[in-house]
């Protein structure tokens, strides 16, 4: 059998390079894949830090349930000096630390400490046998709150502290630090420590009436 000249197959022709009827050339075809190549991995990227945070907030949150410490939390309070201390403050009192106990406030979602002071002076205000104020810091079980500025005090402390508040609310300490003052040495030097605050609140209340 024979063929015919016209019915043999046209030769396939290859695409047009750079340049002839608008056609690309491997080059270009290769930056258009790179590019899609980077778009993608991009979103990808994007896809993957996003399920980190969510994870790394899980992970928070799982943390602080089983009662790992939690980062140290800074309260900022402009410093007063004496004289705004003593007219911020609604009762002022010398005596000695005799309870301190912390509790869960806030719907469980915070915690206090709750101390309590005999009283064995009062400086300003008229405070019955023992006072009770409380403080932003403090543990319950393995749960820990911690305030930077925010005073610690155990049984036996001998103080002078500056409460703000009205009844019935449970009063607190003005300026955190600032409204603490500790008598530390011997009786001597506590006694006349105390003898110069007295003088002082008491010339400052004086000046304000």
């Amino acid at each position: 059998m024979t063929h015919d000249a016209s019915e043999r197959r046209a030769p396939v022709r290859l695409p047009a390079e750079a340049g002839s009827h608008g056609g690309l050339s491997p080059a270009s075809s290769c930056v258009n894949v790179a590019s899609r190549s980077r778009c993608v991995a991009s979103g990808f990227s994007r896809k993957i830090r996003a399920r980190l945070l969510k994870w790394a907030l899980r992970l928070g949150t799982c943390a602080l349930s089983l009662g790992v410490a939690a980062p140290v939390r800074a309260t900022v309070i402009a410093p007063a000096d004496f004289p705004a201390v003593v007219n911020g403050s609604q009762l002022i009192v010398h005596g000695r630390v005799i309870d301190v106990r912390s509790q869960m406030t806030a719907g469980r979602r915070s915690i206090h400490s709750f101390v309590t002071v005999a009283v064995d002076q009062a400086l300003k205000g008229n405070p019955g046998p023992t006072v009770t104020f409380r403080v932003p810091q403090g543990q319950v079980g393995r749960y820990r709150r911690i305030i930077v500025g925010a005073p610690e005090f155990s049984v036996g402390d001998e103080i002078v502290v500056f409460l703000t508040a009205r009844a019935p609310a449970i009063p607190t300490v003005f300026g955190l630090n600032q409204g603490v003052r500790r008598l530390r040495g011997d009786a001597a030097r506590r006694r006349v420590a105390l003898d110069a605050y007295r003088r002082e609140v008491r010339a400052i209340v004086e000046r304000t009436r």
